[in-house]
Formats: structure tokens, sequence, C-alpha cells
């Protein structure tokens, strides 16, 4: 048998579920049979890191009043210069401590006079290592999904600020930055109460497979995206063809931030 003095970073093992502990308590690393560590995966399942308060959300202010995004009838294109929104880690890029934001997803649900005579709906992600800040978007606080009430300890701000909103002329993508993602959201025209998510880092699942004529939700993939202090990751989108009518949407953007 081991000397005590050798358990110092052992585990015990423990099949069954042990009794809960408080924060701040010192207790044994949990172990099965053959030394293999039980561990909570922070990514895989992102219900921990709710609980621990670095998973955020950020809506459209109201529910259901639209945030019209256009100009001189609805984006056609795809220029680099004119964002549809914005994610600023706002971090100090010489704190140590200044946490990585990861994105999670964006949801968009399209809400009003849909953009007339469009063909497909397109997206594009560009990181940077600077803030491109569109000054005529509306700036959106994140919040943590799980405030967790009982913890002594209060949850960490969110770092990020998002931007949304009408057409505004940014700065263009410096020589650092990166085009990181590119999408197509919908293989036809948009239609009101279309529903577009844009997942990051996921492998499997269905991508966008052209249309339906119906009202109906589309999902697609983006790769994974770190967004470090100081840091900027700009979403395009535009509509082919369209004409007529800015596109009017409310949204809804997961993100976490270590």
């Amino acid at each position: 048998m081991a000397n005590r003095q050798d358990f110092i970073g052992w585990a015990k093992v423990a099949r069954r579920v042990p009794l809960p502990q408080v924060d701040t308590s010192e207790i044994p690393l949990r172990s099965g049979r053959y030394g293999e560590l039980y561990v909570q995966a922070l990514v895989p399942s992102k219900a921990v890191l709710a609980e621990e308060g670095t998973y955020f959300t950020c809506t459209n202010p109201t529910p259901s009043t639209a945030i019209a995004y256009g100009s001189g009838g609805t984006q056609a294109t795809f220029v680099d210069t004119v964002p549809f929104m914005q994610v600023l880690n706002t971090g100090n890029p010489g704190d140590p401590n200044a946490p990585v934001v990861y994105m999670d997803y964006l949801k968009l649900i399209s809400n009003g006079t849909a953009p007339a005579s469009t063909t497909h709906v397109e997206m594009a992600a560009r990181l940077d290592n600077g803030f491109r800040v569109a000054t005529a978007g509306t700036p959106t606080t994140n919040v943590p999904v799980s405030v967790n009430m009982n913890l002594a300890t209060a949850q960490p701000a969110s770092r990020v600020v998002t931007f949304s909103g009408a057409v505004a002329t940014i700065p263009a993508i410096s020589a650092a930055g990166r085009q990181v993602g590119r999408a197509m959201l919908k293989g036809g025209p948009t239609l009101n109460l279309d529903e577009y998510t844009v997942v990051h880092g996921i492998n499997d699942g269905v991508g966008c497979q052209g249309y339906l004529t119906t009202v109906s939700a589309y999902t697609t993939r983006m790769p994974p995206v770190a967004i470090g202090p100081g840091q900027s990751l700009t979403y395009y989108l535009w509509f082919i063809s369209g004409i007529t009518n800015p596109f009017s949407y409310e949204f809804e953007l997961g993100l976490w931030e270590r």
C-alpha cells in the first residue's frame, strides 16, 4: 500500500455521486476504478457554463419589436465596410485575466415586410484585432443566462458589447484581420417570420439545403471563433437581387467568456 504522503494529488474512487459540498470546500478528486478522473466538460455541455456565470445571451431589447437593417432598399451585395452586426470584446489586451469570447450561435427572425425580389440570403464573418465600430448601430448589453442567485459571489459582468441596427460605414478590415466564416442562410427569397440560425463550431447537423416556399426555420454552420481582448467580430448579411424593403429582424446571440 502506498504511503499516506503519496496521496497528495490522488483521487478518491466514487462510482456513485458523492455528497455535494459548498463553494470553497477542499475535497478529493473523484475517480473511477481505474484511476480515470470524473470531469464536467465545459464546452460540450453548456449547462456548467451557465451555472458558473460565463454563458451570456444578447437579444433585441423588446420582443416582437424588430430592428431595421438596410439602406435605400436592402443590402444586396457584400461590402467589407458595411456591417450587419458586431461583437466587441472590451477586455483589456494587457490584462492577463481578461476573458476570451467564444461564439456559440446567432439566430435571426425575419419580422416585417420582407425584402422584395431577393433570390437568396448570404452571410459572412470577419475577425479583427481592433474595434471597427459602427456608431450608427445600437449597442446591446449581454446578460448571463443564469444569475445563480444561491452563490455567495456576484456573477461577472459581460465584457461584450453587441452592435446591430441601421447600415453604417466602418473602417476597412486591417492587415491582421481575417474572414472566419461564410454561409448561405437560405437558397431563396426571405419570408416574413423565417428563422435563420448560424451555429459556430459544430461538426454534424444539416446545413442549409435549398428553401421552402412557406415560412420555415433554417440552420447552417460556421467554424469556432474566439475573440480575444480588444478584438472584434463582424457579421455581414446581404440579400442577392434585393431591391426594396429593408430587412427587419429580431435576434438572439449566445456566447461564453472564459
